[in-house]
């Protein structure tokens, strides 16, 4: 006879497969996007400081740089919560496949859910997503400093081309710092929707330039690696780059991470399975990202 305890056992490793393999094997954007650590905090705190001076020659003593502070950035974890629950009589009556759908489709929320928040910062990078002096990711009024008023942008509104590709290139190479020395940014990754990936590949991996016609050498091809992400809300807006401080200053904490937890309620009669996560995000400079709002 499937008793309720019988059934429970035979659930759990059907929920922690298909966990497993939907979850935590799945393709995670987060992971791609953010540097993911682990908290045990309720909030993260990220203290901001500026550059520090060149070295200076010699003078018969250490040369001591003044390194101003920048701003902070505050990641509070938020808590939310998916659950499933199961009626004796689906056990009773043997309903095992609408059991796994049920399963099914709670993981594969769970996962959306996840890659959804990933994207959130390239969704709103010209509104919503907040960099710590207070401006969009990209905007077109990013201050040196608070101290210095003076502005510097990532923002702009061209259709992705070549020459609007190059033209975003020399942009980046001439960020500066809050002192106003250049950043050494290298632009590699190419930031679209499903909407212009194949134009992205086309710019990027075409031997010939596919933007005149007797195809001239593409002399950036190779220059980039295109990451389409499937959740961008714009089907024409794009992003240039630099993949290595895109993981240096996207940060992801997660408190708890969402494994599913089970109970049974004696009275109702029904298996309930949880899956309760708590965790934080966002961006703490932008520095290394450029992008275009295209409607």
């Amino acid at each position: 006879m499937l008793t309720r305890e019988r059934f429970a056992r035979m659930l759990d490793p059907y929920i922690l497969k298909v966990y497993e393999n939907v979850v935590e094997k799945g393709d995670d954007y987060v992971g791609r996007i953010f540097s993911v650590q682990t908290s045990n905090l309720a909030e993260e705190k990220v203290t901001g400081i500026g550059a520090a001076d060149l070295p200076q020659k010699w003078a018969g003593q250490v040369y001591y740089s003044d390194i101003s502070p920048l701003w902070d950035k505050s990641f509070r974890h938020e808590k939310y919560s998916l659950g499933i629950k199961f009626e004796r009589e689906l056990w009773e009556d043997a309903q095992h496949a609408e059991v796994k759908q049920r399963v099914n489709a709670a993981m594969l929320s769970i996962y959306r859910f996840r890659q959804l928040h990933a994207h959130w910062i390239f969704n709103n990078a010209f509104g919503e997503c907040k960099t710590p002096d207070g401006q969009p990711l990209c905007s077109t009024a990013h201050p040196l400093s608070p101290d210095n008023p003076a502005t510097q942008g990532n923002k702009g509104t061209k259709d992705l081309n070549l020459d609007a590709l190059e033209e975003t290139r020399i942009a980046m190479l001439n960020f500066t710092d809050d002192k106003g020395k250049k950043l050494l940014i290298v632009p590699d990754l190419l930031v679209v929707p499903p909407s212009l990936e194949v134009k992205a590949r086309e710019l990027v991996e075409s031997s010939g330039r596919p933007d005149t016609a007797d195809r001239v050498d593409n002399v950036r091809k190779g220059a980039y690696n295109v990451l389409t992400l499937p959740l961008l809300e714009s089907s024409g807006s794009w992003f240039l780059v630099d993949s290595k401080l895109m993981k240096q200053y996207c940060l992801w904490f997660d408190r708890r991470k969402a494994t599913p937890e089970r109970d049974e309620d004696f009275d109702t009669e029904v298996i309930k399975y949880k899956a309760v996560c708590r965790f934080s995000y966002g961006v703490i400079n932008w520095t290394w990202c450029y992008g275009h709002q295209v409607a």
